[in-house]
């Protein structure tokens, strides 16, 4: 028993931790209006990613080669943010952002 379980702990020493974070439509008293990623202990430094245009929105990945602290940045009208900290184990996320007419959705997928 003790070996499968040895078995199993070395088998999942790899696994990536995935995570997903969804913004709340409102905050604040106002409207999400988008998203964006950060890093630094204190969300100081906004990241470049890669832009990919979908239906109905975006895609936008982000990498990062250390394991430094990490933000969703969940913007809302009248320049209301809400920091969403992210796992300093994930590797890469991808801000998914869609757009209806009366609605802003943003989720981030990481691992």
């Amino acid at each position: 028993m003790r070996a499968a379980i040895a078995v199993a702990i070395a088998a999942c020493v790899g696994c990536a931790h995935a995570e997903t974070i969804e913004c709340p439509q409102r905050y604040a008293g106002a409207q999400l209006v988008g998203g964006s990623m950060y890093d630094g202990p204190a969300h100081e430094y906004e990241l470049v990613g890669t832009l990919a245009e979908v239906i109905g929105g975006q895609n936008v990945a982000y990498q990062f080669p250390g394991a430094e602290v990490k933000w969703l940045a969940c913007w809302y009208g009248k320049g209301a943010v809400q920091w969403r900290q992210v796992s300093t184990t994930v590797k890469r996320c991808e801000v998914r952002e869609r757009r209806s007419r009366d609605r802003v959705l943003v989720m981030a997928e990481c691992k």
